[in-house]
């Protein structure tokens, strides 16, 4: 099965670099009598869902294919005037077919410089991710005032290997409980809440 398999027809103007960012809009009917959505370039006062383009670059009013962003993790295009590093909370910016720091929504997982490319993850505030604590996590003296914090690294989906997990960039996370305890090594499971990682479950 692709790992692109929406149909799309660019209409920003310009070439839609390989892994570009873009916005879908309202399809629009071919002589084909096929329905197949047009390419869009990104604006923060547009709603219409979010797509990656595929490994080939597409010529303006030509065909390629995409994938969502919902379809997470995906590998995209980064400013390479400003590289991300692994761990970096970045997104789409006005006009631009790459990711960068001065957006948001994304989580880099994996940098891959020789193609400019980072393998992202949608930052879902209802997402639950897999981690292991690299230091240990006391209890917070006070939940408003008083929380702890402890370095984990996530374990991301490993790209090579369907199914298997990998070491994935290194976080902070916020404890708020103040009950909860965890050793270097335990496996936690954490969710994203503003700006803080927050341990929502610890095996011990």
């Amino acid at each position: 099965m692709s790992t692109h398999p929406h149909k799309y027809k660019n209409s920003t103007g310009a070439t839609m670099p390989a892994f570009g960012i873009f916005r879908l809009a309202t399809a629009a009917r071919e002589s084909t009598q096929e329905l197949v959505p047009t390419a869009e370039l990104v604006e923060f006062d547009n709603s219409m869902p979010l797509f990656v383009n595929s490994a080939k670059s597409v010529s303006d009013n030509a065909y390629g294919n995409c994938r969502s962003v919902l379809e997470s993790p995906f590998w995209v295009r980064y400013d390479t005037g400003n590289a991300p590093a692994n761990g970096d909370i970045v997104g789409p910016v006005d006009g631009e077919t790459f990711v960068s720091e001065k957006g948001d929504g994304f989580l880099v997982l994996f940098k891959d410089t020789t193609k400019e490319l980072v393998w992202c993850a949608l930052i879902d505030q209802t997402r639950i991710w897999d981690a292991e604590l690299t230091a240990s996590m006391s209890a917070a003296s006070n939940s408003k005032t008083g929380a702890s914090s402890a370095t984990a690294k996530l374990l991301v989906p490993d790209p090579s290997s369907a199914g298997n997990l990998m070491d994935g960039p290194t976080i902070t996370v916020k404890n708020r409980s103040l009950d909860s305890t965890g050793l270097s090594g335990d496996y936690i499971q954490v969710v994203r809440i503003g700006n803080e990682w927050r341990p929502v479950w610890i095996d011990c």
